[in-house]
C-alpha cells in the first residue's frame, strides 16, 4: 500500500495489521504509522508464505489476510493474482482511495491531490489513473 493511503486506512478499519516483514520494510524508511500493528506470523504461516515464490512481504500479507478472513490492500500484480486464487479480497491503493472519495471520506481537492501523487511518484498504470480521475460522489 502506498504511504499516501495510511490515514484513510486508519480511519476506515477497526484493526490495521501488517505482517512483520512489511513492518520491517516500512521501518527502514519511516516509523510504523500510529494505529497500524505489526503481526508476527507463526512457523506454519511463514512456511506457507515462502511457498508462493513472491516477495516475502507480499506473501506474508496474503497469508495474514487469508487466515484472518480480512481484505488486503496491495498493488503488486503477481501477488494480487496469488491472493485472488486463494479467495482473498484484494484491492489496489488507487482503487482504495477512489472508494474512500466516493464514500465522502475525502474532499475533491484532497482526492485529486492523492491521484496526482500516485501518478508522479508511483508506477501506476495510466489506465487506472484515468479511471480514478473519473470518480464521482453519489
Amino acid at each position: 500500500m502506498k504511504t499516501n493511503c495510511i490515514d484513510i486506512l486508519v480511519s476506515t478499519f477497526r484493526r490495521r495489521l501488517v505482517p512483520e516483514e512489511v513492518s520491517k520494510e516500512i521501518k527502514r524508511r519511516h516509523q510504523l504509522p500510529t494505529g497500524v500493528e505489526a503481526w508476527t506470523l507463526n512457523a506454519e504461516q511463514k512456511d506457507r508464505a515462502r511457498s508462493f515464490g513472491l516477495h516475502l512481504g507480499e506473501s506474508q500479507a496474503i497469508v495474514l489476510a487469508r487466515d484472518l478472513d480480512a481484505p488486503l490492500i496491495m498493488d503488486d500484480s503477481p501477488a494480487q493474482k496469488v491472493a485472488e486464487k486463494l479467495e482473498v479480497a484484494v484491492i489496489g491503493s488507487v482503487a482504495f482511495v477512489k472508494v474512500a472519495f466516493e464514500k465522502c471520506l475525502l474532499t475533491s481537492s484532497d482526492y485529486q491531490n492523492r491521484i496526482t501523487a500516485f501518478e508522479r511518484t508511483h508506477r501506476v498504470n495510466i489506465g487506472i489513473i484515468s479511471w480514478a480521475r473519473h470518480a464521482s460522489k453519489p
